[in-house]
């Protein structure tokens, strides 16, 4: 696996998501941990020549749906904004308004033109954008790994019911950790 073939993308590093009195937030026991391992894999990324890719939610006033989610991330809120806490790498950001971070279809294309063949996943929710993400990068023809303590949902009971559906879809999971190493080795057999 090379490294100029993997993108790292974090999906929904949002204030609305991860503060406590955001719109819609996850579980904040998660949130933490979840901002450290993704932080590790956005330095070692930037230190392998890796794609760090931001996704983030921008729903507009009219998006029926978003009222179930109390109107989070609303285009041009300070709820949309990413979360300071997360390391900023680059200016790779793609928008949504659904739950897909494919349904950008500009992230595709960038994908593709910068010949990436594996994904590896972190965000929110587990169980909606994160999971929508997953699958759709499947159906792309991506390689896709989610890294199992970088993702966060309102509970720890949908997460890890995420987590075991994804793996039975075909999705890698694997936590930070094991990533860096399986990283770290290929490097050293590369020199």
């Amino acid at each position: 696996m090379l490294n100029n073939q993997i993108a790292l993308l974090a999906i929904d590093f949002q204030v609305d998501f991860l503060h406590a009195d955001g719109r819609f937030p996850v579980a904040q026991h998660q949130v933490e941990p979840m901002l450290t391992a993704a932080n590790h894999l956005i330095a070692a990324a930037r230190s392998y020549h890796t794609p760090v890719i931001y996704i983030g939610n921008e729903y507009g006033s009219r998006n029926l749906l978003n009222v179930f989610r109390n109107n989070a991330a609303l285009k041009g809120s300070s709820g949309m904004q990413i979360d300071s806490r997360l390391l900023y790498a680059n200016d790779h950001y793609f928008p949504k308004d659904q739950s897909s971070a494919f349904t950008n279809s500009q992230l595709d294309l960038f994908l593709r033109q910068q010949t990436i063949k594996h994904l590896l996943l972190t965000g929110v929710y587990a169980t909606a954008c994160v999971r929508k993400t997953a699958l759709d990068g499947l159906k792309y023809g991506y390689q896709v790994s989610l890294m199992s303590d970088a993702v966060a949902d309102k509970n720890d009971q949908r997460r890890n019911a995420a987590l075991k559906e994804l793996e039975r879809k075909g999705i890698c999971i694997l936590t930070s950790t094991d990533w860096l190493e399986e990283m770290s080795k290929a490097t050293t057999s590369v020199m």
